[in-house]
């Protein structure tokens, strides 16, 4: 893993820190971690317990359309992302 952050990185941490604060109740409480493996990026997202449950949204609507937006912005540089959620 390298020192710096690459732009995919950063962009990927903002789109994400975006969206999550416009539906959350405690946006000071959001905390981004992100990984990087082999041609991936693992981004793990650890909220206010009170949020957690607008983020997974109904049936985990909400963070699956969240991946999906990551998935179509990392697509373009072949890199595979994961997003998950800790206590």
């Amino acid at each position: 893993m390298s020192e710096t952050e690459t732009e995919l990185q950063i962009q990927i941490k903002k789109v994400i820190t975006d969206i999550l604060t416009l539906i959350i109740q405690h946006p000071e409480d959001l905390v981004l971690t992100d990984e990087i493996g082999d041609n991936s990026i693992v981004v793990t997202v650890k909220a206010n317990k009170e949020d957690r449950g607008k983020i997974i949204g109904k049936k985990g609507n909400m963070i699956r359309s969240v991946r999906t937006i990551i998935r179509a912005l990392a697509s373009k540089d072949k890199v595979r992302t994961v997003i998950t959620m800790i206590d």
